[in-house]
């Protein structure tokens, strides 16, 4: 009796294990999500690949699919989980698995710039020598800031992230009359124009601004 009761319990947890580390939608998906570029290309890539094997889907079609069909998931989830909340929590086995997630085809290129006699001045940036602040911004809780409050969706966190980093690097430049941290989005380049040289093309351009004397 006892050994068949330890084998339920095993196979229990075992299929309650693996249907939480199957990959899901950590909150429900916005309409911005599913429409940032690179959520978008990912999309419109998959559906190319369709057409090649004689289906001829629209991509907006396709696009607004996957949006109700990660929403319908992120709920059936979460109601099939909710009995076993308080058995995962007390065995701290409640993260899913995330990984492996789509390639960034328009990453964001951060920078921090201080005014100073109306000019302004990069002292921050991610891929260049300037390192004003790169203790922080290049450790592992810094790149995962900027990375989450570099999607389109994420304008409340960026301003917040922002407006601090702002206040930040004014109290380390007292010549600085204002500072603005800057989320360049870029579109991925192939290999060609990499080795040609030719420049990153910037389809958007956001920054959080804070002049001397405000308020973070």
């Amino acid at each position: 009796m006892k050994r068949a009761l330890r084998d339920a319990w095993i196979a229990a947890h075992v299929t309650l294990i693996t249907f939480m580390a199957l990959p899901a939608v950590s909150r429900p998906v916005s309409k911005s999500d599913i429409w940032d570029p690179t959520v978008r290309a990912e999309i419109v890539g998959w559906a190319s690949t369709l057409r090649r094997h004689g289906y001829r889907p629209n991509n907006d079609r396709v696009i607004e699919g996957v949006w109700e069909v990660a929403n319908l998931a992120h709920k059936g989830r979460a109601v099939v989980l909710a009995p076993f909340d308080p058995y995962s929590r007390w065995l701290g086995t409640w993260q899913a698995w995330r990984m492996f997630v789509a390639p960034q085809r328009f990453p964001v290129r951060f920078s921090v710039e201080v005014q100073v006699q109306g000019l302004w001045r990069v002292v921050y940036r991610d891929v260049g020598p300037e390192s004003w602040g790169a203790d922080l911004l290049r450790g592992e809780r810094g790149r995962s800031l900027v990375f989450s409050t570099g999607w389109t969706g994420a304008q409340m966190g960026r301003e917040r992230f922002g407006r601090w980093l702002a206040n930040e690097v004014l109290g380390d430049h007292p010549e600085a009359t204002a500072a603005r941290v800057r989320y360049q989005r870029v579109a991925l380049r192939p290999p060609a124009d990499v080795i040609a040289g030719t420049p990153e093309r910037v389809t958007d351009d956001v920054s959080v601004m804070l002049l001397r004397g405000e308020a973070p």
